[in-house]
């Protein structure tokens, strides 16, 4: 695994890879949690996707999430999001690539291929970017930052290894690739664990959210023709992948079974194949 600064347009963002430099690059985004992994989602899956098929994974921490500083609150907002995504590929010296996003980079990568479809070459969303998460958009930033907050205390644990017993119980599948990425969202702070997480950056991605669903990308999404590739967990709603496949005709739905939200930590190496030989083929 690589690590990287990558300072652009005012901004600097931490970057991790894995595969070579001559590898077709692939662009991830991960998604949001009071206890964000970042990058180190696919702490499992990348070297997988490099080492077994052939692929350079290129995952950011997204402004205050891991290493990369925090943003102002309205530079949440999907569209500002997703315009920094075409400035990220230059600075990484990238014309094009698919780009993957989990949940929240999910619904990112929406607004991204709606906006700048030239330098995407295929769209994956990972159990995410079908349906609109419940947020209010008359509610304040305060009222969205007053509930992480509670959020966060209640993420709390007295020592690791209560940590891992609770966290096992989410996850279908446990190995120490995805402990590492467990412990990478998570600071020990005067004798407990806490979530490495800030409140009021989360309150800022929910409220952009708000401000604009993904669900508003569909035209644009459609009319771009990029290949698409859903991959949703066993709770998806069948009426809202009905809705996502005919506002989006060229979607590709891949429901892999006995996975929850984080399908490719469920789906280990089966989801994680599934996806490279779609991105051969279509990315």
């Amino acid at each position: 695994m690589d690590e990287r600064w990558v300072d652009f347009d005012g901004k600097r963002l931490f970057v991790r890879s894995w595969g070579d430099s001559d590898r077709s690059p692939v662009f991830y985004w991960h998604g949001v949690h009071i206890a964000g992994r970042a990058s180190m989602a696919i702490n499992e899956a990348g070297p997988i996707l490099a080492a077994q098929h052939g692929l350079r994974v290129l995952a950011l921490d997204a402004p205050g999430f891991g290493r990369s500083p925090a943003l102002e609150p309205e530079a949440y907002h999907p569209h500002a999001l997703a315009d920094l995504v075409p400035s990220l590929l230059d600075a990484l010296e990238i014309d094009s690539a698919p780009f993957v996003g989990f949940s929240w980079g999910a619904d990112i990568g929406c607004h991204v291929a709606a906006r700048h479809s030239d330098r995407l070459t295929a769209l994956v969303l990972l159990d995410g970017g079908y349906a609109d998460p419940p947020f209010d958009p008359s509610e304040t930033f305060e009222e969205y930052a007053g509930q992480n907050q509670a959020a966060w205390e209640e993420e709390i644990e007295p020592s690791w290894d209560a940590l891992f017993a609770r966290v096992r119980l989410r996850f279908r599948r446990w190995n120490e690739a995805i402990e590492s990425s467990v412990r990478a969202g998570r600071l020990e702070q005067r004798g407990r664990i806490v979530p490495s997480g800030d409140p009021r950056v989360l309150a800022a991605v929910q409220r952009g959210i708000a401000q604009a669903f993904s669900s508003t990308t569909r035209p644009a999404l459609a009319d771009s023709g990029l290949p698409v590739l859903l991959v949703a967990g066993d709770d998806a709603g069948d009426a809202d992948l009905g809705r996502f496949a005919d506002e989006v005709p060229q979607a590709e739905i891949y429901r892999p079974g006995g996975v929850g939200h984080d399908v490719l930590i469920d789906g280990g190496p089966r989801v994680i194949a599934f996806v490279a030989d779609w991105l051969h083929v279509s990315g």
